[in-house]
This record gives C-alpha cells, structure tokens and sequence, in this order.
C-alpha cells in the first residue's frame, strides 16, 4: 500500500513539474 501511494505521490509531482515548465515557458514567451 505505502509503495504504490509512493509511486502515485511521485507521479503527481512529475505531473505538477511539468506543468511548472510550461507555465515558466509561457511566461518567458509573454514578457
């Protein structure tokens, strides 16, 4: 159970880095 909600935790936080990429892209392109 622990691993696997490891492995969930893990994929939330790749999902939110990337989606923090994008955003810094964008704001990169904005300014």
């Amino acid at each position: 159970m622990a691993a696997s909600t490891a492995i969930l935790a893990g994929l939330l936080l790749e999902e939110l880095g990337e989606g923090l990429l994008y955003f810094q892209a964008e704001q990169d392109l904005i300014n």
